[in-house]
């Protein structure tokens, strides 16, 4: 059982990597399917066993399968047996005879066992190739303007999708990562046909992410009936853009210590979210003026208190060995301040008071006998 979730993925974990099949391979009502990509590795069908005693390949009603393997990346052999395909709508028939050529099968089926009454009648197999105009890129948009499209009957044209996703590396397939029960890596814009036949349609994609590289494809939705023939249509390369840089986020963590009388070092991590490449930080300070509390203060009796930084509880352990070292010097014979007249005269009249007030304490208590 595979989920329906991210089905492309689930399979090609599952079978990604088969590289020879001794007996045959049947995909059958896989409606889910839009790419046998996801056997990746898959080499050969040897053929030791076949369907009907005769098929090593058997494809048969797929309402969406489009492609087979990424013919340019994969080579397949199948050195006995038969293909059969049927009810395949929009696996076009250029697709099957390809794979004809790469796996040495060519000349084996006849028209019953390709039927092309069958195959790619739901499909736009007879594709135009769109080409792109022009781009417009911002930060966090892309406008993208495309060349015109006219079917040999415009009624026939009914709007154009755009699929884009992120992409590190240019090595994206319009197929990967797809399948019909809607859970694919593309996102998708319906863009409706210019009011005028003669302006360039266009698409703006919104809420990207700065500093980023797209792949962007576009396709033309067209009418096609087997029964009139009319089965084209339109589509682009993958093409890539990347969107421009942006201003990046706060560094984080920043910390600051003065190790010296004329130095203070300040240490941060990267921002969370850089939005290009960050080629140098500009660091900016500036002189406060001093605290009027280190004139004024009375160092003799209430001492100083260096300013730290709060933001590293390093500091604080350092602060607290420097109190110790300030308290050792005192205890090992430094002078202590002379004491100011004034403070002198108070300390002799609280001394004199107190002696009063004992004495009337003890009059006042002790009777004598």
């Amino acid at each position: 059982w595979v989920s329906a979730d991210n089905l492309a993925s689930e399979l090609q974990s599952s079978l990604g990597l088969i590289e020879t099949i001794t007996g045959f391979l049947k995909i059958k009502h896989s409606f889910a399917l839009v790419s046998l990509s996801f056997f990746k590795n898959l080499k050969l069908i040897r053929g030791d066993s076949m369907v009907d005693g005769n098929y090593t390949l058997y494809v048969l009603d797929n309402q969406n399968l489009q492609q087979l393997w990424d013919w340019s990346h994969h080579i397949l052999s199948i050195p006995v047996g038969k293909m059969y395909f049927a009810f395949n709508p929009k696996l076009c028939l250029a697709e099957i005879y390809r794979m004809e050529e790469v796996t040495g099968t060519k000349g084996r089926q006849n028209k019953a066992e390709i039927n092309p009454r069958t195959n790619g009648d739901r499909a736009s197999c007879k594709t135009q190739t769109l080409r792109f105009i022009s781009n417009v890129t911002e930060s966090d948009r892309i406008f993208l303007k495309w060349e015109r499209y006219r079917p040999p009957e415009y009624r026939d044209l009914l709007s154009f999708i755009v699929y884009y996703k992120e992409s590190p590396f240019q090595n994206v397939s319009e197929y990967v990562g797809q399948d019909a029960c809607g859970a694919h890596s593309w996102n998708v814009v319906d863009v409706e046909l210019p009011l005028s036949a003669e302006q360039e349609p266009g698409v703006a994609l919104l809420n990207l992410r700065p500093w980023t590289q797209y792949a962007i494809f576009v396709r033309a939705i067209t009418l096609t009936t087997a029964e009139e023939g009319r089965n084209y249509g339109a589509q682009s390369e993958v093409v890539y853009i990347r969107t421009m840089p942006a201003a990046p986020t706060v560094p984080r963590d920043v910390i600051s210590m003065s190790n010296s009388s004329s130095h203070i070092v300040v240490r941060w991590k990267p921002p969370t979210q850089r939005n290009g490449n960050i080629t140098y930080y500009l660091v900016l300070w500036q002189q406060l003026a001093e605290d009027m509390e280190l004139y004024i203060n009375d160092y003799c009796h209430k001492g100083l208190k260096l300013p730290t930084s709060s933001a590293d509880t390093r500091f604080s352990a350092e602060d607290g060995a420097g109190r110790a070292v300030e308290e050792q010097d005192a205890e090992e014979g430094c002078c202590p301040c002379r004491p100011a007249d004034g403070r002198l005269r108070m300390e002799g009249e609280a001394e004199s008071f107190q002696k009063k007030f004992e004495n009337f304490l003890h009059n006042s208590i002790i009777i004598p006998r």
